[in-house]
């Protein structure tokens, strides 16, 4: 007996006040699709006829929209605790003669852990801080990082349309996934173009917006460091740190190409060196326009843990890019006449060298 006044003393001294109702265990968590778990609302039905006098006793996670039967009641821009009582819920925020009302609680990944609503007779909420109104009405802002992310890739597909027009040939011959890791690249019958030809330009120039595009998203799902220096809320800010970036990486990419052809003029064998730029550069191209689509499927489904999403992404691309190395190992093997020892110390210095550099500034 004197067990039990004890502990009823100690759950009382913690008590904000006398629960009626505990709404906590009927709310429900819906995802968005099922073949991802993201949940984004929870939701709960509140009685407003038994109790009248009593309060309701809500906290809510942040950046949280909440909703009144179907209607935006507040946006809680941090955690929030509060008191409403029932009496000027019905006044206020919902018909006179509704009986019960749902309270629908939107937020990108939001738990049930995070939400307590309980109707009662309180005297306090014993929270450091009440930091939203109940009565404030605020409309979450639209993210301009979302908004540039699509423009970017309609404007490369729509840079592909335009290539696919303009050299059906090439184009059916670099997104051919049978036709990029064949050995017809290096065919003595093979088309040999150049650096500074036309489809080559255009051919480089989508792929360097792809992969400032990739680098910008990652860097924004991740939320490194040097994204902080991004205004992230101009859309045309953005827009032309990606042209600038797509211009950098073209003139890289034109240097990976005399970085080549410098090795092959070592090695003698200069008759190969547009074929080994133009081989490894489909296959880059191909894997990163797969793998960012799969990016995009997950942000617009709203995935939630997108930063693992892109380490996987990266990860994967590293290693084809290493396949794609040993794969042109072993088509170089049939061209050339030397031993494999010198072919192995060529590739060393023309393709891992550069590889081992991107992985150590990806790794940090």
């Amino acid at each position: 007996m004197g067990l039990l006044i004890i502990m009823g003393f100690f759950l009382g001294s913690q008590a904000l006040g006398q629960v009626l109702e505990n709404y906590n265990p009927g709310i429900r968590i819906e995802n968005k699709y099922d073949f991802v778990r993201s949940p984004i609302q929870a939701e709960v039905e509140v009685n407003l006829v038994d109790f009248p006098s009593s309060s309701l006793a809500i906290k809510l996670p942040a950046t949280s929209a909440v909703f009144l039967d179907g209607k935006m009641w507040f946006y809680a821009q941090s955690d929030t605790s509060f008191l409403i009582s029932i009496s000027q819920l019905r006044k206020e925020f919902v018909p006179k003669n509704a009986t019960s009302t749902p309270i629908v609680i939107h937020k990108q990944g939001i738990l049930k852990e995070e939400i307590s609503i309980k109707k009662g007779l309180f005297v306090e909420i014993a929270e450091e801080e009440v930091s939203t109104d109940p009565s404030f009405r605020e409309l979450r802002e639209k993210s301009s990082m979302e908004d540039f992310i699509y423009l970017a890739f309609i404007i490369i597909l729509g840079l592909m349309a335009l290539f696919r027009v303009t050299y059906p040939l090439v184009f059916l011959n670099s997104l051919k996934p049978g036709a990029v890791f064949s050995a017809d690249e290096f065919s003595d019958h093979s088309v040999v173009s150049k650096v500074f030809s036309s489809d080559v330009i255009f051919y480089l120039l989508i792929f360097s917006m792809v992969v400032m595009l990739f680098l910008m998203a990652g860097f924004s799902f991740m939320e490194l460091p040097a994204w902080e220096m991004v205004d992230a809320d101009d859309l045309n800010f953005l827009l032309l740190v990606w042209l600038s970036g797509t211009a950098v990486f073209m003139v890289l990419s034109f240097l990976k190409f005399f970085w080549i052809k410098a090795f092959t003029r070592i090695y003698q064998f200069e008759k190969y060196d547009f074929h080994q730029f133009m081989f490894l550069l489909r296959v880059l191209l191909l894997v990163l326009l797969v793998i960012f689509f799969l990016v995009i499927v997950c942000y617009s489904q709203g995935y939630l843990d997108m930063k693992k999403v892109v380490e996987y992404m990266v990860t994967s691309f590293l290693v084809i890019y290493l396949l794609g190395i040993f794969r042109l190992f072993n088509l170089m093997k049939r061209k050339v006449s030397f031993k494999n020892y010198h072919l192995f110390s060529y590739i060393c210095s023309s393709e891992l060298v550069p590889f081992l550099v991107i992985v150590k500034l990806i790794m940090g």
